[in-house]
Protein backbone atom coordinates (compact mmCIF):
# COMPACT_ATOMS: atom_id res chain seq x y z
CA UNK A 1 0.00 0.00 0.00
CA UNK A 2 1.36 3.68 -0.69
CA UNK A 3 1.63 5.68 1.75
CA UNK A 4 -0.21 9.31 1.29
CA UNK A 5 1.97 12.70 0.82
CA UNK A 6 2.14 15.23 2.93
CA UNK A 7 -0.38 17.18 0.51
CA UNK A 8 -2.92 14.39 0.81
CA UNK A 9 -2.75 14.56 4.28
CA UNK A 10 -2.88 18.53 4.70
CA UNK A 11 -6.09 18.65 2.16
CA UNK A 12 -7.92 15.66 3.76
CA UNK A 13 -7.81 17.72 7.11
CA UNK A 14 -8.57 20.62 5.34
CA UNK A 15 -11.90 18.93 3.37
CA UNK A 16 -13.02 17.07 6.64
CA UNK A 17 -12.55 20.12 8.89
CA UNK A 18 -16.11 21.76 9.25
CA UNK A 19 -15.99 25.49 9.19
CA UNK A 20 -17.74 28.52 8.88
CA UNK A 21 -15.78 30.69 5.69
CA UNK A 22 -16.36 34.15 4.41
CA UNK A 23 -17.77 34.28 1.36
CA UNK A 24 -15.84 34.88 -2.13
CA UNK A 25 -14.94 38.59 -2.03
CA UNK A 26 -15.96 38.93 1.85
CA UNK A 27 -12.86 40.33 3.49
CA UNK A 28 -12.22 39.78 7.18
CA UNK A 29 -12.28 43.34 8.58
CA UNK A 30 -15.24 46.00 8.82
CA UNK A 31 -13.82 49.18 7.61
CA UNK A 32 -15.57 52.30 8.72
CA UNK A 33 -14.33 55.75 7.46
CA UNK A 34 -14.00 58.55 10.18
CA UNK A 35 -17.14 60.98 9.22
CA UNK A 36 -19.36 58.17 7.69
CA UNK A 37 -22.86 57.53 9.16
CA UNK A 38 -22.66 54.19 10.98
CA UNK A 39 -25.05 51.91 9.63
CA UNK A 40 -25.45 47.76 10.52
CA UNK A 41 -22.44 45.78 8.60
CA UNK A 42 -23.13 42.38 6.37
CA UNK A 43 -20.79 39.51 6.61
CA UNK A 44 -21.50 36.68 4.20
CA UNK A 45 -20.73 33.85 5.25
CA UNK A 46 -20.71 29.92 3.79
CA UNK A 47 -21.86 28.48 6.64
CA UNK A 48 -21.19 24.70 5.19
CA UNK A 49 -23.76 23.05 7.43
CA UNK A 50 -22.60 24.46 11.01
CA UNK A 51 -24.99 26.94 12.76
CA UNK A 52 -23.45 29.75 14.93
CA UNK A 53 -23.24 29.03 18.43
CA UNK A 54 -22.10 33.38 19.20
CA UNK A 55 -20.29 36.15 18.01
CA UNK A 56 -18.16 37.19 21.11
CA UNK A 57 -15.40 39.89 22.14
CA UNK A 58 -12.32 38.26 23.80
CA UNK A 59 -15.15 35.62 26.10
CA UNK A 60 -17.63 38.39 26.48
CA UNK A 61 -20.78 37.56 24.54
CA UNK A 62 -21.99 40.30 22.00
CA UNK A 63 -25.96 40.16 21.16
CA UNK A 64 -25.72 43.08 18.63
CA UNK A 65 -26.10 41.08 15.43
CA UNK A 66 -28.13 38.97 13.79
CA UNK A 67 -27.73 35.78 11.34
CA UNK A 68 -29.89 34.88 8.54
CA UNK A 69 -29.21 31.69 6.42
CA UNK A 70 -26.31 32.84 4.97
CA UNK A 71 -24.79 35.97 6.46
CA UNK A 72 -24.51 37.77 10.51
CA UNK A 73 -25.47 41.40 10.51
CA UNK A 74 -23.18 43.23 12.95
CA UNK A 75 -25.96 45.99 14.64
CA UNK A 76 -25.25 49.76 14.40
CA UNK A 77 -26.25 50.09 17.78
CA UNK A 78 -23.03 48.31 18.39
CA UNK A 79 -20.41 49.50 16.03
CA UNK A 80 -21.37 53.17 16.33
CA UNK A 81 -20.70 52.73 20.34
CA UNK A 82 -17.18 51.33 19.12
CA UNK A 83 -16.24 53.19 16.20
CA UNK A 84 -15.18 56.81 18.03
CA UNK A 85 -11.82 58.71 18.67
CA UNK A 86 -8.66 57.30 17.13
CA UNK A 87 -8.20 55.42 13.51
CA UNK A 88 -6.83 52.74 14.51
CA UNK A 89 -8.64 48.80 15.55
CA UNK A 90 -11.44 49.29 17.67
CA UNK A 91 -12.49 45.50 18.43
CA UNK A 92 -11.95 41.95 17.15
CA UNK A 93 -15.42 39.80 16.82
CA UNK A 94 -15.30 36.21 16.48
CA UNK A 95 -17.54 34.02 15.04
CA UNK A 96 -17.93 30.79 17.06
CA UNK A 97 -19.78 27.78 15.09
CA UNK A 98 -21.13 24.74 16.77
CA UNK A 99 -18.36 22.84 15.43
CA UNK A 100 -14.98 23.87 13.65
CA UNK A 101 -12.87 26.88 14.08
CA UNK A 102 -13.64 30.27 14.97
CA UNK A 103 -13.06 33.04 12.89
CA UNK A 104 -12.30 36.34 13.88
CA UNK A 105 -13.18 39.55 12.15
CA UNK A 106 -11.62 43.01 13.37
CA UNK A 107 -13.50 46.28 13.57
CA UNK A 108 -11.35 49.53 12.44
CA UNK A 109 -11.69 52.90 12.24
CA UNK A 110 -9.79 54.10 8.77
CA UNK A 111 -9.79 57.47 6.68
CA UNK A 112 -8.48 58.36 3.39
CA UNK A 113 -4.55 57.64 2.75
CA UNK A 114 -2.94 61.38 1.96
CA UNK A 115 0.31 61.27 0.50
CA UNK A 116 2.89 64.12 -0.69
CA UNK A 117 3.58 62.72 -3.54
CA UNK A 118 1.84 63.33 -6.99
CA UNK A 119 3.48 60.03 -8.67
CA UNK A 120 4.86 56.83 -8.07
CA UNK A 121 7.44 55.50 -9.52
CA UNK A 122 7.13 50.96 -8.94
CA UNK A 123 10.16 49.18 -10.05
CA UNK A 124 9.72 45.16 -10.86
CA UNK A 125 12.67 42.75 -10.67
CA UNK A 126 13.59 40.86 -13.48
Amino acid sequence: MERPSKYDIIMKAINTICKILPSYGQISSIYVKTGEFVTGYNIALNFNGNTISSVVKGEERRSKYTVTSSSITVLALYLSSVLTGAVELKDTLTIKPNRGIHLPFEVRLCDTPATTQSAITVTIPD
